[in-house]
């Protein structure tokens, strides 16, 4: 029921399900609106508009007394329950975010008792968006297939949202209602389409994310050869624009924003909040991401189904600017228990405290990406103090290649360590041994010793191995093996090398994923993927190779891929170790792709001083061609 008391507005919703058939279970919530004190209502017939595009709202409420009609959406983790899209405007109606939603009722007039039938189909998970509007006498009435009059109702503002889950019983939703609603976002344009009223949901659903992306970006032509940063400071562009100007800045969407997760909402893992503020010039409804758990210090310590390197992709399907939130079309894992969100929210990241880094970055997904002078794409490096970083990832229906062009995620993956008189581990989420690429040791007896990194190989010993100056571990997780990006699900960072005591560790590789369907080219040109570990200096040890994915359908053979996930060397005339190499996955269709390939995964080269240090192992590499990308089952 609904009651008004003091400063709040109490919404309760009772769900229940009916002891009939399968086939008519079906949940309903009733809602008891309160009355608008002063205001009167009419059952008016008047012809109203069109939900639409369009702007039909006038004015502004302030206050909580002046609301007389109500609206309900009703949105979900399902495509079909977020098909329906409204903008959320701020002050200067410029827009800051958006909602999406699939089953809708309104105008409802104060004072209203009404039922909602929802089937309890897919997902239980359902988004309650509880919206308040003045109307004019009369012109509150049902939207559905007409809509509201332009110039008769005042913006809507949100009054509220809650996250309930359908199951048999009562289930209280509740809403707390400032009398002040100045604070309170307004909505603007809506996308709605019109809705049947039998509670079967209705409309129809959108794609899955397709391999080549939708094209959601556009065209974008790189005419500037530099290199351009992919994070949060670096490139940008406007979809409208077919070209990049000379400016750094040619466009206000980043080309792949990425933030570090603090906090997921246990009961949909759908809802995560991130680290600080952004705009939908970073991430917004619609936009495709990429989520991935970047370190941890134990496979738990993110919960259960989130062991290190696992990954997963999802379109956003509301923001929440305000309170830093992104709310996905599915959840993030879907057997995921038990987590803590002080492991996810804490600033240590040492091996002996419970951490977990999970980040997410947006996925651009362009029609033509062309190259008309050599480009590199550069993400900013891995940082454990931020949680974020080290990936670059993107989809693309034609890459255009007129240049060359090079994808560089070199020394990207885990740090090197810091320096002191007595050495350093290297930096990564386990230095015993794997969850997240692992990290050279370096000797506390003879600190001038360090072990190389591992990923797919293990580093590199340096030439004294008392006091564990050994090389890092390969990663051995998925079926006793390292892992491949797509078809294992995971992928790691290169672990960094040990350092001496006066110089740090190399760095280990960063992770790259590229699915494109076609290569096209005048002249021969090189597509160039590196994901080397760094080389050391003096007896410190070199990082790991990381880890290469790419998918692609169509390939001439003027065109040479290049794919680099090679150890880093260690200092050449110290004793250190080499990293140990990467994994490469290389998924194409035999019968369209006929370019030229160059793998390179070995690991990197020990110190060649009077003590020399151990080569790192050789890596992993998988070149298959896939019959999902050809089009066949």
């Amino acid at each position: 029921m609904v009651r008004l008391k003091s400063l709040f507005l109490f919404v309760s919703a009772l769900w229940f399900l009916s002891a009939c058939t399968k086939q008519e279970d079906v949940s309903k919530i009733q809602i008891q609106f309160p009355e608008a004190g002063s205001q009167s209502f009419s059952a008016s017939s008047k012809t109203v508009g069109t939900l639409s595009e369009e702007i039909p709202w006038s004015g502004h409420i302030t206050s909580r007394d002046e609301i007389n009609c109500y609206f309900i959406a009703i949105g979900g983790v399902d495509p079909i329950h977020r098909r329906n899209q409204c903008k959320i405007i701020d002050a200067n109606a410029a827009v800051v975010s958006s909602v999406e939603f699939g089953r809708y009722e309104g105008g409802i007039p104060a004072g209203s008792l009404i039922d909602i039938p929802i089937k309890p189909e897919g997902n239980l998970i359902r988004f309650i968006y509880l919206v308040g509007m003045k109307a004019e006498a009369g012109y509150c009435r049902n939207f559905h297939g007409e809509g509201p009059v332009d110039g008769k109702l005042s913006y809507p503002r949100i009054l509220g949202m809650q996250t309930v889950e359908l199951k048999p019983g009562d289930v209280d939703v509740s809403f707390s209602v400032p009398s002040d609603l100045t604070a309170l976002q307004e909505i603007g344009e809506c996308q709605v389409e019109d809705l049947p009223m039998n509670g079967d949901g209705g409309g129809t659903t959108t794609p899955p994310i397709s391999m080549f992306g939708d094209e959601r970006d556009g065209d974008f032509t790189f005419n500037v050869g530099t290199i351009f940063s992919t994070g949060n400071s670096g490139l940008r562009y406007d979809n409208a624009s077919t070209t990049l100007s000379n400016s750094m800045v040619p466009g206000t969407k980043y080309f792949s924003a990425n933030m570090r997760v603090i906090s997921i909402d246990i009961s949909t893992r759908t809802i995560l909040t991130l680290n600080g503020a952004f705009t939908a010039d970073h991430f917004d409804v619609g936009d495709e991401v990429m989520w991935h758990v970047s370190q941890a210090n134990t496979d738990s310590s993110c919960g259960s189904g989130l062991p290190g390197g696992s990954h997963g992709f999802a379109k956003i399907m509301s923001t929440d600017l305000a309170t830093h939130k992104i709310i996905l079309d599915k959840p993030i894992s879907n057997s995921w228990s038990n987590l803590y969100d002080a492991n996810l929210s804490t600033s240590a990241y040492d091996s002996g405290t419970n951490h977990c880094r999970i980040q997410v970055l947006r996925v651009p997904s362009f029609n033509i990406l062309k190259f008309d002078s050599a480009v590199t794409l550069q993400p900013p490096a891995y940082d454990p103090s931020l949680g974020y970083g080290g990936i670059l990832a993107f989809r693309a229906k034609k890459i255009i290649l007129n240049a060359n062009a090079t994808l560089d995620v070199i020394g990207a993956g885990f740090p090197g360590s810091s320096t002191n008189t007595s050495g350093n581990l290297g930096k990564n989420s386990n230095t015993s041994g794997a969850p997240s690429g692992t990290a050279g040791g370096y000797s506390a007896n003879a600190p001038d010793y360090a072990g190389g990194g591992g990923n797919g190989g293990d580093g590199g010993d340096s030439y004294i191995t008392s006091g564990s100056a050994t090389g890092g571990n390969s990663i051995t997780v998925c079926t006793g093996a390292a892992c491949l990006p797509m078809t294992d699900q995971k992928f790691f960072f290169g672990g960094s090398g040990g350092g001496d005591g006066s110089n740090s560790g190399g760095a280990g590789g960063g992770a790259i994923v590229l699915h494109v369907k076609e290569f096209a080219a005048a002249s021969s040109v090189s597509f160039a993927m590196a994901a080397n570990g760094s080389t050391a200096l003096g007896d410190a040890a070199g990082g790991a190779g990381g880890s290469v994915h790419i998918s692609h359908e169509i390939s001439p053979a003027n065109v040479t891929l290049s794919i680099l996930a090679n150890g880093g060397a260690a200092g050449a005339s110290g004793s250190g170790g080499g990293g140990g190499g990467g994994v490469i996955e290389n998924r194409y269709c035999s019968a369209t792709t006929s370019l030229s390939e160059s793998f390179s995964y070995d690991g990197g080269a020990g110190g060649a001083g009077g003590s020399p240090g151990y080569v790192g192992n050789t890596g992993l590499q998988s070149s298959l061609s896939a019959p999902s990308i050809c089009g066949q089952p």
